[in-house]
């Protein structure tokens, strides 16, 4: 068996769609996580109108306060950094 086989052309070009739209969606929410970040939270977001939480006083959270939570981010100093972007990099990879 050749090692040519393992590169099979319409898998490579499936995992090349998937890698894509995970390197959208990490762009956005990290987007996202800056802009609501630099406006002191004050900011409508598309994640925010998908994934509000809808009972008010409700001990469950939303997305929206898992992507702007204190673990949302690697703190390095002075330096926030978004998880988010370590994502974008490894669908870069």
């Amino acid at each position: 068996s050749s090692s040519s086989s393992c590169w099979n052309p319409n898998l490579r070009k499936t995992i090349a769609a998937i890698s894509s739209l995970g390197i959208l969606e990490t762009a956005y929410l990290t987007y996202d996580k800056l802009q609501y970040t630099s406006s002191g939270g004050n900011s409508a977001s598309l994640v925010t109108a998908l994934c509000s939480s809808s009972q008010q006083g409700s001990v469950v959270g939303s997305c929206n306060d898992v992507l702007h939570g204190p673990y949302a981010s690697l703190h390095i100093g002075s330096l926030d950094i978004p998880l988010s972007v370590l994502g974008m990099m490894a669908y870069t990879m």
